[in-house]
């Protein structure tokens, strides 16, 4: 359900704007490592995600022995489900482009591109990764415990509530996408560096098309005619 969700929103993307061109897609992807706010982010949680599996037997296993279906109540357990659903992207998306549309707010349609964007670059990534590494559930379901998905998306909105709005809103958004990567062990679905490295990607993805997008909405260029010729000019909003 969740592949052809994120496959959707990226094609979705791609038609929606009549000038979103390859460049750009590769330029919108890559931002995690392009950008060097979020850059540490990648690194640091791809670092810990592999010390994780280098230590499974001795971290790992115990703690999924230890946590799963111990560490939530099980209502707070299911409410974490639902909320790693896309929901409450979905709801952030839908809200902020009605409220362009009513106001002709640039920002609101610029938040809602940019939630957008990160759920399906973030989303869609994952589902790629889990298909690559072909990992087993703890519970011994299917092959695609690596990453987490529910906890990918989730911290994907946390990550652009953080970045567009007052420090209360991300620590509350933040919480929640704790709270569905805790349900994710919870139900036994997910090891500890599944959740880790999926909200690193989440997160990573959120910080750098944040700061893409606004370092081009800062940047202006005009081309101004002289004689003989014209020159062209950069303007940077600071």
């Amino acid at each position: 359900m969740k592949m052809y969700l994120t496959i959707s929103l990226l094609l979705i993307i791609s038609n929606s704007q009549a000038d979103y061109s390859w460049k750009q897609f590769k330029t919108d992807f890559s931002s995690p490592y392009n950008q060097i706010e979020s850059r540490s982010i990648l690194y640091s949680g791809t670092a810990l995600a592999g010390l994780l599996v280098l230590f499974r037997d001795g971290i790992v296993e115990p703690f999924q022995e230890s946590n799963a279906g111990k560490i939530l109540k099980e209502d707070v357990a299911n409410f974490g489900d639902l909320m790693g659903m896309v929901v409450p992207n979905a709801l952030y998306m839908g809200g902020a482009y009605i409220h362009y549309k009513i106001s002709g707010s640039k920002k609101s349609f610029s938040r809602s591109i940019l939630m957008f964007k990160t759920t399906a670059f973030a989303g869609g990534t994952t589902t790629v990764l889990k298909r690559i590494v072909n990992q087993r559930r703890p519970d011994k379901g299917d092959r695609l415990s690596f990453p987490s998905g529910h906890t990918t998306t989730a911290f994907a909105f946390a990550s652009v509530i953080g970045m567009e709005h007052e420090w209360y809103w991300g620590a509350g958004a933040y919480s929640l996408a704790t709270i569905v990567a805790m349900s994710r062990i919870h139900d036994n679905v997910h090891y500890l560096h599944d959740v880790i490295f999926g909200a690193t990607i989440g997160t990573a993805f959120g910080v750098g098309l944040f700061h893409l997008q606004n370092k081009n909405e800062n940047m202006a260029f005009s081309i101004l005619p002289i004689d003989n010729g014209a020159s062209m000019a950069a303007s940077f909003k600071f």
